[in-house]
């Protein structure tokens, strides 16, 4: 009988865990193909507009504050392509819950 009664626990404590992880928000995927997008294209600028390439940039011990004129511009471009992921990965994510709420209620516990 104390068998039964372990085995109704695991079971619970199962459930709980199930209910706990339903409630964790996961990424779309399209979030992350958008960020690939948005990181190739930001490349792309980068190497055909602002004119940087890597391989020319020299770090100088004796002179650190001596940075290549186009770095400042790369580095905010680098900025808003994050901050435009970031932002897709958001909104993309709200909807696919808000659609996962919508079709299968609070807790979607059977498989939706």
């Amino acid at each position: 009988m104390k068998e039964e009664k372990d085995y109704i626990q695991d079971i619970a404590e199962i459930r709980s865990m199930m209910e706990r992880s339903s409630k964790f928000l996961s990424l779309s995927g399209w979030a992350g193909i958008m960020a690939g997008i948005y990181a190739l294209t930001g490349a792309f600028v980068a190497w055909k507009f602002l004119n940087f390439n890597p391989g020319e940039i020299f770090y100088n011990s004796l002179n650190p504050g001596n940075l290549p004129p186009g770095l400042l511009q790369v580095i905010l471009l680098a900025i808003a392509i994050l901050v435009l992921a970031l932002s897709t990965a958001i909104i993309l994510s709200y909807k696919r819950q808000l659609k996962v709420v919508r079709n299968c209620g609070i807790l979607p516990l059977n498989g939706c």
